[in-house]
């Protein structure tokens, strides 16, 4: 057999091409050293079928899913190789590919191979193989797409998981990159007064703040999300509805967030309208107005508050009235109703 020329790169004239074999007679050497290349990349699956069905070139990883070596798998027709139903199917498949003379990609379902103890998601490519103006075979590529089907899976239930803890939530929670909002649930679009979500994302996000709050949250949040540190446990802004109404919101921070490949921010906001006055209302009470109110708000009895502040049964019942005329209530119940998630949390 002719062995390759070493070829001369020490200028065109020594590698002069009149002194090389016939291409025909390099043709065993050439097939011999591409199928060692082929063969060095185990995760190549690659396989060429002539009109009959017959395999003419087969990489070893391919053959090993048969329990076979290239060699043995060479030679022998599809029906030789797999159960008659998978050979059918292969047959007609490239009986397609060839009359038609398109490439042409499937995936198929899960496919068991006990050679190599696996189930595999495939995804082959059919190349027809044309020799002047006759098709003379197929040539097939096949892309293992198990851990990349298992991937998608994996993100379709985390997607399913997020929709549905966004919808369920009593919060309301945005996306947004500082220029438009991205995404709001539905408890966000409620609290704001508007009808749907898109009603909502057709607006800037801090058109739903005061300008007062937009100058101070603003750069706040845009120092936040470039990574700069910025003290932040949780903030409040002052909100107005589609209607003009105005809220108090409580919004948690989440940075940053990937969104549609952008980094954004992720925003949790509650509405903490009631709990504001509540406070507003209390701060209008004395200390020992406070310390009495506070008590009965977490179910003290007047003699419990009595005993615990050092003062008379009868100078407790003296406060509590002050502090039921001071707030326009009538009842003890309504007195707790008003304050008491400001009161609750007034220091002992």
């Amino acid at each position: 057999m002719t062995k390759f020329h070493r070829i001369k790169a020490d200028s065109p004239a020594e590698n002069d091409v009149s002194e090389a074999p016939p291409l025909e007679d390099l043709d065993d050497q050439l097939r011999s050293a591409i199928r060692k290349v082929w063969n060095q990349q185990p995760g190549l699956d690659y396989c060429i079928r002539d009109r009959w069905h017959r395999y003419v070139w087969v990489s070893e990883c391919h053959a090993s899913k048969f329990g076979l070596s290239a060699a043995e798998m060479v030679g022998k027709s599809t029906n030789e190789v797999h159960p008659k139903d998978f050979a059918d199917e292969i047959n007609n498949r490239d009986d397609l590919v060839m009359s038609e003379r398109k490439p042409t990609s499937i995936e198929r379902d899960p496919i068991h191979y006990p050679a190599i103890c696996a189930t595999r998601i495939e995804q082959t490519t059919y190349l027809p193989m044309v020799e002047g103006n006759e098709v003379v075979g197929v040539s097939c590529y096949a892309t293992d797409v198990t851990k990349l089907r298992k991937r998608e899976l994996e993100l379709q239930a985390k997607e399913e998981q997020w929709r549905l803890l966004t919808e369920d939530s009593q919060a309301g929670i945005m996306i947004h990159d500082f220029k438009v909002p991205l995404f709001v649930n539905q408890s966000l679009v409620e609290m704001f007064g508007y009808t749907d979500q898109t009603d909502f994302l057709q607006r800037k996000d801090w058109q739903v703040l005061f300008a007062d709050e937009e100058k101070t949250n603003t750069p706040h949040y845009r120092k936040r999300i470039t990574g700069k540190t910025v003290p932040f446990v949780k903030r409040r802004f002052k909100g107005v509805k589609k209607s003009g109404e105005t809220l108090w919101c409580e919004a948690t921070l989440r940075f940053p967030v990937i969104w549609d490949g952008r980094q954004c921010l992720q925003a949790t906001i509650l509405d903490v309208t009631a709990k504001v006055v509540a406070e507003e209302e209390f701060e209008r009470l004395t200390p020992r107005e406070k310390e009495v109110v506070s008590r009965l708000c977490r179910g003290l009895t007047n003699k419990e508050i009595a005993l615990d502040l050092g003062i008379s049964h009868r100078t407790v019942e003296v406060y509590r009235s002050r502090a039921v005329s001071k707030l326009g209530v009538e009842t003890t119940a309504s007195l707790i109703t008003k304050v008491g998630s400001a009161a609750k949390s007034y220091p002992d």
